[in-house]
């Protein structure tokens, strides 16, 4: 029987993270069987009903009190004791720095299905110990986490022939004019394709990979690339090492980039 909280446990959280059983294998340098014997065997013992549901993800269905105690202990093990495998996700515009560059940064890992609430979802239960996410300008972060900032930024529009902008959704004619998203003289009218409000860092991405069409049209709408963290864990030193890895990337990767602002 694999020990609970060093063999386990890591088990669960990564197939909460990347339900794959073969990634997880990977991460763990176990084979594809021996994840899938270890989740069955700690779900037993525990009385977790663990296993993928209906929308494909994984999660425990049963005795969350007693998951969350031994996460709890799992997230200290790491911060203090194995901070080389502290967990950290990033969103499609910084996908230059979740490969594990500048050195000291771990490389990120790439949460299925991600969006805000299930990001936030998974730093309060510590299966993730930090994540970087795109904000609205002025969000606030509510309950057990901060807000860092990293950066901010004017959301430029731009349109898409393909349509495949992975989580931006397209902007309907009513947000484009009369509303106040959009300035100029005169209204941009139809367009033939989707028109998407995007960060400078996301837009540089997708223009590596992909032909979008920036709009002249000015924004009026602002963001931030901000660290979430749970804020009892500032105060750690592997935490706070990452962070500075991480505002170290970003300043690396898009220092060139116009009208971004480091002031935080």
């Amino acid at each position: 029987m694999p020990d609970v909280l060093l063999d386990g446990l890591p088990v669960l959280d990564l197939l909460e993270i990347t339900p794959n059983t073969q990634k997880v294998a990977q991460l763990t340098r176990r084979d594809q069987s021996a994840v899938s014997r270890i989740h069955r065997k700690v779900s037993d013992r525990l009385g977790l009903d663990f296993g993928k549901q209906r929308d494909g993800l994984y999660r425990a269905c049963a005795n969350r009190a007693l998951l969350n105690v031994l996460r709890q202990s799992s997230q200290w093990l790491r911060v203090n004791e194995q901070p080389s495998e502290l967990r950290w996700v990033g969103h499609p515009g910084n996908r230059a720095l979740q490969r594990g560059e500048p050195p000291g940064l771990p490389p990120a890992l790439e949460l299925h299905g991600a969006n805000d609430q299930r990001t936030t979802d998974l730093l309060e239960q510590r299966v993730l110990d930090l994540a970087v996410v795109e904000a609205p300008e002025g969000a606030l972060t509510e309950g057990p986490l901060t807000a860092l900032p990293l950066v901010r930024y004017p959301l430029l529009l731009a349109a898409d022939p393909q349509h495949l902008l992975e989580g931006v959704e397209p902007l309907g004619i009513d947000q484009l004019w009369p509303h106040p998203l959009v300035q100029g003289p005169k209204a941009p009218g139809p367009h033939p394709h989707p028109l998407f409000c995007l960060s400078p860092l996301r837009l540089q991405a997708l223009q590596r990979v992909r032909p979008l069409e920036p709009l002249p049209w000015t924004s009026q709408r602002s963001g931030s690339d901000v660290i979430l963290v749970r804020t009892e864990l500032l105060s750690c030193a592997a935490i706070d090492q990452l962070i500075q890895a991480i505002r170290s990337g970003y300043r690396r990767h898009f220092a060139a980039l116009p009208g971004l602002d480091w002031s935080g």
